[in-house]
């Protein structure tokens, strides 16, 4: 699948939540030597004004295999993250041949996306608060979570997407059973060389409770609501999602619609 935005699919096919993991958690943050060379000032500052303690996953290798993720890294500090993702970017536009000698399977990081569909047929949008540390204010299909050394250690991902679907929505794990989760594919994006997983809660066989204004009720409640300045359940169609987006002012997450064809390709087969 072809996309005009600087994110790819990398996998497009993909069923159930086996997440295969070679986790070495002894495994000191890397940079690319190129990267090392070129903004040594640019990484160092950012360790140092932007001191979160909060601990993501670096896999410094990627491979999938038919229906198995396999990912190599060691835990790195968000400040270290943020740092390396922009200073790919900027890498990127200053010196492509440097860029284009990075490892082919270096990753900056792995994050999540679940899409949530409602038990009337409904697609979850957001507009993302303006305190979020990643694409404020911008319009996105589903909902963000970071992928955390727990996570590859369960070899699953049914944790993380429980976890967005619980601090983001308030639904809990209980509720969960009675919907389809899957994962529906990857995406790399070709800037700053992150991996996103896709994955899909559909809701529309968990009954009425389910219908998107039972779960805008329950969102409310969530501890994470903030992290949205707006969340709004429209018809899986094109013209739908370009309305929303355009009538709400704001720019829109890049690869918004490559995650929009996945889930369109699912619920045509389904």
């Amino acid at each position: 699948m072809k996309s005009t935005s600087p994110v790819t699919v990398v996998a497009y096919e993909r069923t159930g939540l086996d997440l295969t993991v070679a986790y070495l958690p002894d495994r000191a943050f890397a940079v690319p030597e190129g990267l090392a060379e070129q903004f040594p000032k640019a990484l160092a500052e950012w360790e140092a004004h932007l001191p979160f303690d909060c601990v993501r996953v670096q896999p410094s290798r990627i491979s999938v295999r038919k229906n198995v993720v396999e990912a190599e890294g060691g835990p790195i500090r968000y400040s270290e993250l943020r740092a390396l993702k922009q200073c790919l970017k900027n890498l990127r536009g200053d010196s492509p041949a440097a860029f284009a000698r990075l490892p082919v399977e270096f990753f900056s990081s792995i994050g999540l996306v679940v899409l949530v569909v409602s038990g009337d047929g409904l697609m979850l949008t957001a507009l993302r608060g303006d305190k979020v540390a990643v694409h404020a204010n911008e319009w996105t299909i589903g909902l963000g979570e970071g992928l955390e050394a727990k996570d590859f250690q369960a070899r699953t991902l049914e944790p993380a997407v429980l976890r967005a679907l619980s601090e983001e929505l308030h639904i809990v794990e209980t509720d969960v059973s009675a919907a389809a989760v899957k994962v529906l594919g990857l995406m790399r994006n070709q800037e700053t060389l992150d991996m996103t997983v896709v994955a899909v809660a559909d809701m529309r066989n968990a009954g009425p409770a389910f219908a998107a204004t039972e779960i805008l009720r329950r969102a409310a409640a969530a501890d994470d609501a903030w992290e949205h300045a707006q969340l709004v359940f429209i018809p899986t169609d094109r013209e739908s999602l370009d309305r929303t987006v355009t009538n709400g002012g704001s720019a829109k997450v890049p690869g918004m619609y490559v995650v929009f064809d996945m889930l369109v390709g699912y619920l045509s087969a389904s």
